[in-house]
């Protein structure tokens, strides 16, 4: 992409930094020559005069230098200093010792059509109706200043008014600014938007929840979704106790296209704050693995405990297991126990969990791979969410057993992600381990780090939840859809069947005229239909799209749970 030039306002108006502030951002809406978005940053230099500019690549999102237009600096008589661009999405001035400096440059947006991946949304948007950046990736800030020390920021919105726009933050949804108090990174792990929001409050022990809600063509009514994440944050905060949270927002976004019969989902915790971002037309409704915007919500806002209290050492993926998948454990126990969820949802997302985790094809990696590769490849991706979600599971069970049922995995948790320590203390796989190890035993403890360091596979037993659920083995492969979907897609003619295939049992051959198809991708409970062409009518092929079988623990649940179970689920 060229670089662009929008013509910065001038003249420059007197660079002031208002008493007590630390940091002054603001971001102002232009329309001419074509729509950008100018971001100014007044701050101090470092006290030996040579100050870096940093942006991140976060979330996926690479290059975050290409997000910056029109970088120009000017200190405080207003003349300009140079600006060294030194390496990726960093940036070296040299100064006066501690010198004012006015940091402007644009954010434009490359696209107008957002896509279905982070690596899309994550990115700075701006279209006509929406202005959308997470901080991490749009905000420049100074690398010299310790991340983890607290900071006073304000940020004033300007334009944004005048265009009819509403404006909301992770911090506040005042239209023209804030102040606030937080560390560089919490402060920049952040969402901030505007553009046409309905603002729709919620209030929980006293505090406001917000939502803001982009767009129109949803499968449900904005107070249905406050209502339900209102219902998720009151749970969380029931569980461990914690209501000091003055302030917290759900921002809502469109994403991708809508398609009959298919959707994408997605969000990230942030500070004080959730971004969702959801196919047009999606709705609450609980899917056939357990899961939808209820769970995803439930998912990243226990990220605001198991993620926010610590800081992960690098490299983080060799972390994942606990903090990506005991939070995947407990989005699903605390729907359950605050009753969004019933228990056939519960167990349908247990179920998918185990089956996923048993016929992973890298279930055997170790965790140095899941660290390598973890941005790279899906599967790899996905691993040490179920691998964890598993080992949460055996850890709740084990902790029951060997305190006859007086402790769980809760009062671990509890323990751990209690109150806030600033700054967060930096942990290790290892620091997980030892807590494992204080509540069970030394040789439990090396169990679970063989699996989730090494790649031991981990062992579900079926009895593992009696008498709350029963555990059986059910005969389940691996998603395989048998064909060459891509050929279809462009010939209408069936090519690539694997012989031995589901798709060639059910009679899928080479060179058959495909008229259609129905898939769930990944999904390999669901059969897929696919209608060919043949003489005289049409015919419609079905088969589960499951590669080699092989046996996976799968769990049921009587009509009425005995009443023990509200601790043990």
């Amino acid at each position: 992409m060229m670089p662009v030039s929008p013509g910065l306002p001038s003249p420059e108006p007197p660079l002031l930094l208002p008493a007590g502030i630390d940091a002054s951002y603001t971001l102002e809406l232009v329309k001419d020559p074509f729509p950008y978005v100018e971001v100014t940053l007044v701050t101090h230099g470092a006290p030996n005069g040579t100050t870096h500019l940093r942006m991140s690549d976060w979330g996926g999102v690479e290059h975050t230098e290409n997000e910056v237009h029109a970088l120009a600096v000017t200190v405080e008589d207003g003349k300009a200093l140079p600006v060294e661009h030194t390496e990726g999405a960093l940036w070296t001035l040299h100064h006066a010792p501690g010198a004012l400096l006015r940091v402007r440059y644009a954010l434009v947006s490359t696209q107008y059509d957002v896509g279905y991946g982070s690596e899309s949304y994550y990115r700075p948007l701006l279209t006509p109706s929406l202005f959308h950046i997470i901080g991490n990736t749009a905000l420049l800030h100074v690398g010299d200043v310790a991340e983890e020390l607290p900071q006073r920021f304000s940020l004033r919105w300007k334009g944004f008014k005048e265009a009819g726009w509403k404006v909301a933050s992770s911090f506040s949804v005042e239209q023209d600014g804030f102040e606030v108090t937080a560390t560089s990174d919490d402060f920049r792990q952040a969402v901030f938007l505007a553009g046409e929001l309905r603002l729709i409050r919620r209030d929980i022990h006293g505090s406001p929840l917000w939502l803001a809600v982009v767009g129109t063509e949803w499968g449900f009514f904005d107070n249905a979704l406050a209502d339900a994440a209102a219902k998720v944050v009151t749970a969380q905060r029931t569980f461990f106790e914690d209501y000091d949270w003055p302030f917290f927002l759900v921002s809502v976004v469109p994403v991708g296209q809508y398609s009959p019969g298919s959707y994408s989902q997605g969000g990230t915790g942030l500070t004080h704050s959730f971004a969702l971002f959801l196919t047009p037309k999606t709705d609450l409704a609980v899917r056939g693995d357990g899961t939808g915007v209820t769970w995803l919500l439930s998912h990243e806002l226990f990220h605001l405990w198991n993620g926010h209290r610590y800081r992960l050492a690098e490299p983080e993926p060799l972390g994942y297991w606990f903090s990506e998948g005991f939070t995947n454990f407990y989005a699903r126990r605390l729907l359950f126990r605050a009753g969004l969820v019933d228990v056939r949802a519960f167990v349908a997302n247990l179920n998918d969990e185990v089956a996923r985790y048993t016929l992973s094809p890298v279930k055997d990696e170790p965790a140095a791979r899941v660290a390598k590769d973890f941005w790279k490849n899906r599967d790899v991706e996905k691993l040490p969410y179920l691998r964890g979600d598993v080992v949460a599971l055996l850890v709740d069970a084990e902790i029951r057993a060997v305190s006859n049922g007086n402790k769980g995995l809760d009062d671990l948790m509890k323990e751990l992600l209690g109150p806030r320590k600033v700054p967060p203390p930096n942990v290790t796989p290892d620091t997980f381990l030892a807590r494992i190890a204080s509540y069970t035993s030394d040789a439990f403890a090396e169990r679970i780090r063989k699996v989730v360091v090494d790649g031991a596979p981990a062992t579900v037993d079926p009895k593992l939840l009696e008498p709350c659920l029963h555990g059986h083995t059910e005969p389940i492969g691996p998603y395989e859809l048998g064909f060459d979907e891509s050929a279809a897609r462009s010939r209408h003619v069936v090519a690539g069947v694997s012989s031995g295939s589901s798709a060639y049992r059910a009679g899928l051959r080479n060179g058959q005229h495909v008229v259609s198809w129905k898939v769930h991708r990944n999904d390999f409970r669901t059969p897929a239909e696919v209608v060919i062409e043949e003489v005289g009518a049409n015919r419609t092929l079905s088969y589960l799209p499951q590669g080699k079988v092989v046996p996976v623990v799968q769990f049921t649940a009587d009509a009425a749970l005995p009443a023990s179970c509200g601790k043990v689920l």
